[in-house]
């Protein structure tokens, strides 16, 4: 109920630096509750589930943005992703699903681990998926501007 308030109240305001700071608190305590159900229930730390989350933003991004804006912000995108342009919640809902399907088939097999290797291994796959991230985002020359 509060986080309604809270959100109407910033709206109704409509001061362009309070709702960009009220959107990143909600999409932080999205993360933290995330977090929260994971070590509260298994009490394993993991690392993966931020990987996961910023796989299915980036994806949505892609989805949302305007072919314009993608030419704008990364002039040296792939080509074929330039002209795709879908409405907000359907960008979301793709990026949620393609969220889920990566962290499925790459959790399945770690489901057995636990206590340090857990951990450990966790915090590896969110360096792979940085790592992955960077690559794939790249432009087509190969320069990846996150490993530089």
């Amino acid at each position: 109920m509060g986080v309604l308030i809270i959100a109407s109240l910033t709206e109704l305001i409509g001061i362009s630096l309070l709702v960009r700071i009220v959107t990143v608190m909600f999409v932080i305590m999205i993360l933290v509750l995330g977090l929260q159900l994971f070590m509260g229930n298994s009490g394993i730390l993991s690392f993966a589930h931020i990987g996961f989350m910023g796989i299915g933003a980036y994806t949505s991004v892609l989805f949302s943005m305007t072919p314009k804006a993608k030419e704008l912000s990364n002039a040296d995108l792939y080509p074929f992703l330039i002209p795709l342009h879908l409405p907000f919640l359907p960008s979301v809902l793709i990026g949620a699903l393609a969220a889920a399907i990566i962290a499925a088939v790459i959790s399945y097999p770690l489901m057995r681990l636990s206590d340090a290797a857990a951990v450990i291994t966790t915090f590896a796959l969110l360096v792979i998926i940085m790592s992955c991230w960077c690559i794939g985002t790249a432009s087509p020359t190969g320069h990846a501007p996150c490993l530089a």
